[in-house]
Formats: C-alpha cells, structure tokens, sequence
C-alpha cells in the first residue's frame, strides 16, 4: 500500500480532531435520527432546560456573546444543534483523547519537517 502525505496547518487540524471526536461521541452516545430535530430552534426558557442554566446566566452570555443565539426583532432564540456544538467546545479532553491529539500534531509536525528538506 502507497503512502499518502499531506500537508495542514495546525488550524486545519485541530477541525479534524474536532470532527473526529464529535462523530465518535456521536456513535457512543448511539444512533441518532438525524432529521431536522437537531435543527429546532429553542425559545429562551428551553434553552435554559436545555442547557440547565439560569435565565439570567443565559441573558448574560448571550449579552457578552459567549453562546450562540438568533435574534429576529424582539425575541431570542437558540439553535439546539448549535447548543450542542457550543457545550462540545468545552469540553475538557480526556487522556485518551489528548494523547491521540498529541501524536496527530507530532505527525503533521513531522509531515512539515519532511517537507521543508
């Protein structure tokens, strides 16, 4: 089998280690129906039980614009599937995950210095 050498930056890694975890935590959390339930836009007290948070807390980041929101006139509104991916971003990495991390980085470092002689 040949040997396929790419080059990305660490910005481009850091999505695919991303988006590989999401499809892994995807797959353990089980199967999932991917119809336009992800897509639901939540009203703020939903949100709130969605995300078991404080009105008032949820007012806040959405003021500071730490959480995603959308806003059409008056109201506000959250997108459930981009709830989701928010919470995900903060997650802390376990040790598994950031040991395979760690070697994708020291691959793509070593896939770079291949490069550059």
């Amino acid at each position: 089998m040949g040997r396929i050498i790419i080059e990305i930056d660490q910005e481009e890694l850091k999505e695919l280690v991303q988006e590989a975890l999401r499809k892994v935590l995807q797959d353990f959390s089980g199967p999932t129906n991917n119809s336009s339930a992800d897509e639901v836009l939540l009203n703020v007290d939903e949100a709130c039980a969605f995300l078991k948070m404080k009105k008032a807390t949820l007012y806040q980041k959405t003021h500071k614009r730490e959480i995603p929101f959308v806003k059409k006139g008056k109201p506000l509104f959250f997108s459930k599937k981009d709830l989701i991916e928010w919470r995900l971003s903060g997650k802390i990495e376990t040790m598994e995950e950031s040991l395979l991390r760690a070697e994708l980085e020291a691959g793509a470092s070593k896939l770079r210095k291949k490069q550059n002689q």
